[in-house]
């Protein structure tokens, strides 16, 4: 082999080696996270009480107007509805019937389990069951707020 052959294939296997490095450096930049998790780590939502001050307003708006007067404002947001919830959080799974989850609509899902009671229906709900982490991994939903969304699923199919 010619010392122009070897060089070539000295380029040829560095410039793949970079190019593999680039595209992982691409990947875990788009991801934010490093590409393997440790069991270890401990997982952060948004929605736990330890970071709540983190998810607290910073100010307010202070709007001046032409008297001269000030008013302030903090940014409000609607209640959320047993629907709105339902889609953010319970849609994924009950939507498609994912590992056994009962299919929002479909009564022959939801008849047995409703024959167990609300009550059941709901502690299940709150504490998890099966597949399902407690308050579907939402939480900060109040268990209100998740009975609600029990009934709007268990009425879906009436």
């Amino acid at each position: 082999m010619s010392q122009d052959t070897a060089y070539v294939k000295s380029f040829i296997l560095s410039f793949m080696a970079l190019a593999v490095m680039a595209v992982v450096s691409f990947k875990i930049g788009i991801s934010g996270e490093p590409l393997k998790h440790h069991a270890s780590a401990k997982s952060v939502s948004p929605a736990t009480a330890e970071n709540s001050d983190v998810l607290a307003p910073v100010g307010k708006i202070a709007i001046k107007s032409a008297a001269g007067t000030t008013t302030e404002a903090a940014a409000t947001t609607a209640p959320a509805t047993p629907e709105s919830i339902y889609n953010s959080a319970c849609s994924a799974c009950h939507g498609s019937g994912v590992l056994g989850a009962p299919k929002f609509g479909t009564a022959a899902d939801w008849t047995p389990r409703v024959a167990q009671g609300m009550d059941i229906l709901v502690k299940h709900a709150i504490d998890g069951f099966n597949a399902m982490p407690p308050k579907g991994g939402q939480a900060a939903l109040s268990d209100d707020e998740i009975k609600a969304v029990v009934q709007y699923m268990v009425d879906s199919t009436k």
